[in-house]
């Protein structure tokens, strides 16, 4: 199961896996203004000595870019990014982050 709560001035964005979506649901006591289908999450996590480099994550996001992915979230962490895109993303994601493709 998965879930990751963030706020803004406006709104509340719960993501959720579907595992866990009525829990969820019956917690909150409400109904979803927006709900998506059909998302995939990969996580990608660096090595300790990469943390302390300029631009790891901009190099990262620049990938995602080049291959035109579109992004629904990204989640971060000291040495972690988890993306969140539609599952039509995800081959292209994968390729966007394999060793081979740089940009």
């Amino acid at each position: 199961s998965f879930i990751s709560i963030s706020t803004s001035t406006k709104d509340i964005a719960v993501l959720v896996s579907e595992k866990a979506e009525v829990a969820v649901q019956r917690s909150f006591s409400l109904q979803a203004v927006v709900q998506k289908r059909g998302l995939s999450a990969v996580s990608v996590r660096f090595d300790e000595r990469l943390v302390r480099e300029a631009n790891v994550g901009l190099e990262l996001l620049a990938r995602l870019g080049s291959k035109r992915v579109v992004l629904d979230a990204a989640l971060t962490t000291y040495n972690e990014f988890t993306l969140v895109m539609e599952t039509k993303y995800l081959a292209a994601t994968m390729l966007a982050l394999s060793p081979a493709n740089q940009v």
